[in-house]
């Protein structure tokens, strides 16, 4: 039986505020990641904080202790809640600081907002956005022991975002807590069972695709792109294959990761899409001179990667065939390929969260 978060922190249903706290500050330091080296204890630390933000606020622990009471029958009236705490105003010139600093990483001065980060974590070391931050920066250095130790950090703190318990889980399931001689994490496949069928899809798929364009016969439908109805789906067929592949495979983040910035902002990865829809070869370019070193920037290099090898195998299957003109599939044809690559990483993730929450 799942333990409730009472138990998760060790407490009765009628603790008290304080107890509460306490529990949570004394659980933290003994399970956080940076203390603990057992694989067990990632997962133990999120319940930690799954369990501490619902019972530290007075209104869903009201709401959970009926929900409790409705399980465990006959009915029970709730404990009552403490009074809520009075919020302790932040600092303006603070949250000015970490607007700041949002703002800085945002537009890619990557330096000044470490610097930025550091300062402020010396002055207030209970600010999660700056932990966030330098987790970012480690993961685009591919320090992957020093973005995970952040993101924890930064989970702590605010054990209610879902943007950083998302950011922490995903880095988690693409590496291992079992530490190398270098005492660094190492990257391993994910452990789940339809990971065997990404490499099956993502060469099958356009194999089958490049057959049926050098053995099709269909009428040009598309002059000015010199394009058949069979070659626009076989691109986007092809296309939704390589990124669901990637995506199973672990070797690119979650979708909603990579166009949400930590500081909640929109990534600047949408700007390049938008341009990657209308020609993907100018939006490769612009991405290879100012991308590198952003979060993000390994998974869409592997997206990259992929689609560019897709589009020269699927133009030398044109080119076999009379009606298709293969310089034009090559130029306009990697732009369907990225499109069907979206919606097939985006299927993907929703079919492993559906998997993980099952």
């Amino acid at each position: 039986m799942a333990k409730t978060h009472y138990e998760t922190l060790g407490l009765k249903k009628g603790c008290t505020a304080e107890e509460i706290r306490a529990a949570y500050r004394r659980l933290v330091l003994k399970y956080h990641p940076d203390r603990s080296g057992r694989p067990e204890h990632a997962a133990l630390f999120l319940q930690i904080g799954e369990a501490y933000e619902v019972l530290r606020d007075p209104e869903k622990r009201k709401s959970y202790d009926t929900l409790l009471e409705l399980r465990a029958r006959p009915h029970k009236p709730p404990a009552a809640p403490p009074p809520p705490r009075a919020a302790t105003p932040q600092a303006p010139s603070l949250s000015a600081e970490l607007a700041r600093l949002g703002a800085l990483f945002a537009k890619g001065r990557h330096e000044e907002a470490e610097a930025l980060a550091r300062a402020l974590l010396e002055r207030d070391g209970r600010q999660p956005l700056p932990y966030a931050v330098l987790g970012d920066l480690a993961r685009s250095r591919n320090r992957l022991n020093e973005a995970l130790k952040m993101y924890a950090y930064a989970v702590q703190m605010e054990p209610g975002s879902a943007l950083y318990r998302q950011k922490y889980e995903e880095l988690l399931r693409r590496t291992t807590h079992r530490s190398t001689s270098a005492g660094k994490l190492r990257a391993v496949p994910l452990p789940a069972p339809t990971r065997a069928i990404a490499p099956f899809v993502a060469i099958g798929v356009p194999v089958l695709a490049f057959v049926y364009l050098a053995v099709s016969r269909e009428p040009v439908v598309f002059p000015f792109l010199g394009w058949t109805l069979g070659l626009l789906v076989m691109l986007l067929v092809t296309g939704v294959a390589i990124g669901a592949s990637l995506s199973l495979a672990g070797l690119v983040d979650r979708f909603s990761s990579l166009i949400s910035g930590t500081a909640g902002r929109q990534s600047s990865h949408l700007v390049l899409g938008g341009i990657a829809a209308l020609n993907f070869w100018a939006a490769a370019l612009a991405y290879g001179i100012v991308s590198r070193g952003k979060a993000g920037f390994y998974s869409v290099t592997w997206l990259i990667g992929a689609i560019v090898g897709a589009s020269v195998f699927l133009t030398l299957g044109a080119g076999l065939s009379p009606n298709l003109n293969p310089w034009k599939t090559l130029f306009w044809g990697a732009s369907p390929i990225y499109i069907g690559a979206l919606f097939g990483w985006r299927v993907a993730d929703a079919f492993r969260e559906t998997r993980q929450v099952s």
